[in-house]
């Protein structure tokens, strides 16, 4: 799955107060934890509180003066991945179950439980798309999509609330354009006014000028061989040409190359084409993942990283990236996955 974005949330919780507004009351049955610190740390990883487990117990407690979304951390183990969940921490009690897999349970509110629900339906992707992996590509790009079909109804039903945001703003790169507007538009205003938020409400307007139907935006850039290589000079010749953005830092990238070099031996030539936009910053690690992974179809680079024009020019939220073009030099569509690729190939009458 693609790695989350998530905007940094400020500190409200005053842990040194002798009045209490708050509690969080934890069970543990996952016997490694016992004697162990639990750590209540904000989005920005910046520690509030902890508490040690006891006979599988902890409490903590404080003063809250603002709901916030918060992350409950326990460390097991230097060499595996420690005990996590993002919560909702507000007034009232928070009851914390993590059960004999290391599991974390949350109750205290109804927007807890949405992300309860939400954070294990995700799971059950995640296991569904190793399980994929191992079939193809394809089976995997199509669980990628039930992952973000389920983000945006979430976000969406969510969209007036801190779950809401939470859940938008970690997964709206696999969004279409017209669904992070639908999300926006219903906010509320103080939501709206995030910084993040606001400036994904600003890129939406500018999203709708490289959007599916559009006509495409032409860039020149360096190939590997330092030649100037336009993007015009490719539109036409093909029935559709891919802009594919990525970088050998990408290891989303890197998993998105079977696939796609499947459809690029099917239909290279008159019927399709790939220019390949690399967010390098390094000229010999662009190249060297070019040969290493046999991607044997054009690329270009400025080499700056996420300060790329062109990835600017399309609103690249995240990598990989595609746009696809046709023989008219309309934009065809955006992220889609190699299966929606070779269907559109297919159903060009010429």
């Amino acid at each position: 799955m693609k790695k989350s974005i998530f905007a940094v949330m400020a500190v409200f919780c005053l842990f040194s107060c002798s009045k209490t507004n708050f509690k969080l009351v934890g069970v543990s049955e996952f016997q490694f934890l016992d004697g162990k610190k639990v750590y209540l740390v904000n989005l920005d990883n910046v520690y509030l509180d902890s508490a040690e487990i006891k006979n599988g117990k902890f409490v903590i407690d404080g003063i809250c003066d603002s709901v916030q979304l918060v992350n409950i951390v326990c460390y097991f183990s230097p060499d595996l991945k420690p005990v996590q969940r993002t919560f909702l921490f507000e007034q009232g009690t928070t009851d914390i179950k993590i059960d004999s897999a290391g599991d974390v349970y949350v109750e205290g509110s109804e927007q807890n439980s949405v992300l309860t629900n939400y954070m294990f339906k995700t799971k059950e992707l995640d296991k569904k798309y190793e399980q994929a992996l191992k079939v193809s590509q394809v089976d995997a790009d199509r669980v990628e999509a039930e992952y973000y079909e389920l983000a945006y109804q979430f976000a969406k039903s969510q969209s007036q609330n801190l779950v809401g945001k939470y859940i938008f703003l970690d997964q709206y790169n696999g969004m279409t354009t017209e669904q992070r507007e639908e999300i926006t538009s219903l906010m509320s205003e103080d939501i709206k006014k995030d910084e993040k938020v606001a400036k994904i409400i600003n890129n939406i307007q500018r999203e709708k000028l490289v959007a599916k139907g559009m006509q495409y935006l032409d860039f020149a850039l360096p190939d590997p061989q330092g030649n100037t290589l336009a993007l015009s000079s490719l539109v036409g010749k093909s029935d559709y040409l891919l802009i594919d953005f990525w970088a050998s830092w990408c290891p989303y990238c890197i998993k998105s190359f079977p696939a796609l070099k499947q459809v690029y031996d099917r239909y290279h030539g008159k019927k399709f084409e790939i220019l390949g936009v690399s967010l390098d910053d390094d000229d010999n690690k662009w190249t060297s993942a070019i040969e290493r992974y046999a991607l044997n179809w054009l690329h270009v680079s400025d080499l700056k990283k996420w300060d790329c024009e062109p990835a600017k020019l399309y609103v690249v939220y995240g990598i990989p990236a595609t746009v696809l073009i046709d023989k008219t030099g309309k934009i065809a569509g955006r992220n889609l996955t190699a299966i929606e690729i070779e269907e559109i190939i297919l159903n060009n009458p010429n």
